[in-house]
Parts: C-alpha cells; structure tokens; sequence
C-alpha cells in the first residue's frame, strides 16, 4: 500500500529567532499560513510587532524582544515554555559582511562569530532544554559553509562551522527523536545582504556564480523548512541542505 507522507505542522508549537525580516519573516508568515502556532523572537521590537500584523489566522503563542547574543536573555525567553514545551526551533539570526583577509580587523571575524556560530550553539542548548521529544532544530547556514569565496573569510567561516555544530548536536539528540539540521541558501536578496547587493559589481558577480541564473529569494526555502518541521522529514538530521540555484556544484 502507497502511504502518502505527512507534511502538516498542523498546532506544532515552533519558535523563530530572528523573525522580524528576511528569512525569519518568510518563514514565519508560512507557519502561520499552514496552522503552525508560532513563537516569535527578534530584537527589532517595531519589526516584530508589524510582523505579528501580517498573520492571517492567529496571535502569536508568544512574542519576545530578546538578543539571541545576550544568553541570559535568550535562557529568560525560552523559560516560558519549560512547562508547555516547543515542538521546533528555527534559526534565522545572522551577520553578514565581506571582506579580504588582509583588510578585514579581527573585531569582525569575532563579531560575525559571535551571531552566526556562538550565539547558535546557545540557541541549541537552550532548544534542547524545552523541545518535545521528536522536535526539531533547523538553522539557516548558507552555501558559503561549502563554497571559497573571496572576502568570504569570516561568514563562511562561521557558517561552516555551524554545519559542524549540527553535525555533532544531530547525534546528541537523536536519542530524544530530535533531529538537527540546517538550510545553506545561496546569495538571497534580503535586508542583510541589500548593501552589498546595491553594488551592481557585486550584485553581477553573485548572479553569475549561479548557475540558475537569479539571486534567491526567500520563497525559495519555504518547502525545505516545512519538510524538516513535519513529520515526512522525521529521517533527516544532521545535514545542511543546499538550496542554492547550484551554487555548490562550482
């Protein structure tokens, strides 16, 4: 007999850090569009609250302006659902910036560490405090975990070692039926990467590493995340997916 898989988040319980613009806020607008009960987090107290405006079919369980960088309150915020527990965690945060490794201070090699690689592995451990057994972690990592680029030397750094964090953190948690993964999208045009996409050198150069031919586009991970947060995606974890236009394949 055919069995049909199940995609439905149907009431699943999902926290987004970082969902105010960008990724987070396309993710979140489609949990709430598919019957996801969404718990939103962001530093952006404006973006926030004009995020919650746009869902359609209910109220956040829960909002909360917080530094995911700050672990005191990123434990702060994940306390309020201790009792309750979460069914997935999602996240969005990052930093992103280029520069050539003669010219880039080591302030921004930390910076950029500090969001996309340390302020991750708080988010995990806190994740895993409160997820229900069979939950899910999903980060957004980016093909430049697996690409050289040039002035890439901090991002993709950061980001490959966050492909390793969920490696490692995959096989801590499958005991529980968590699975850990992340999503590499290729260059995407969000508020994160505008001022560099302003540039039209840049922006031609982006393009043409891919080999679909467009930058990306938020829409374009939507699929991947409601398949890791359902249960069709129970047998996935500890990979970065690459939803990239075939930017890795260069």
């Amino acid at each position: 007999m055919k069995q049909v898989p199940d995609f439905s988040i149907q009431s699943k319980k999902v926290l987004v850090a970082g969902a105010a613009s960008g990724f987070g806020s396309a993710v979140s607008l489609m949990i709430d569009q598919i019957g996801g009960e969404l718990i939103l987090l962001d530093r952006d107290q404006a973006g926030l609250q004009a995020l919650s405006s746009q869902l359609q079919e209910r109220a956040p369980f829960g909002s909360h302006v917080c530094d995911v960088c700050d672990e005191t309150e990123l434990a702060d915020v994940f306390l309020n659902y201790s009792d309750t527990g979460v069914n997935g965690v999602i996240n969005c945060v990052g930093l992103f910036f280029v520069a050539a490794l003669a010219d880039g201070p080591v302030s921004q090699f930390s910076s950029i560490l500090n969001v996309n690689l340390t302020a991750a592995y708080s988010l995990t451990q806190q994740a895993m405090r409160v997820l229900c057994d069979g939950g899910r972690i999903i980060h957004f990592a980016s093909a430049s975990s697996h690409v050289a680029n040039i002035g890439y030397s901090a991002y993709s750094s950061s980001k490959a070692g966050l492909s390793q964090l969920i490696k490692v953190t995959a096989r801590e948690a499958a005991t529980r039926g968590i699975t850990v993964n992340a999503i590499g999208p290729a260059m995407t045009q969000t508020a994160l990467t505008e001022d560099h996409l302003n540039d039209p050198v840049f922006r031609q150069s982006a393009e043409q590493m891919i080999p679909l031919g467009r930058l990306g586009e938020p829409s374009d991970v939507l699929g991947m995340v409601n398949l890791l947060l359902s249960d069709a995606g129970s047998f996935i974890t500890g990979q970065t997916l690459y939803i990239d236009g075939g930017r890795t394949l260069c």
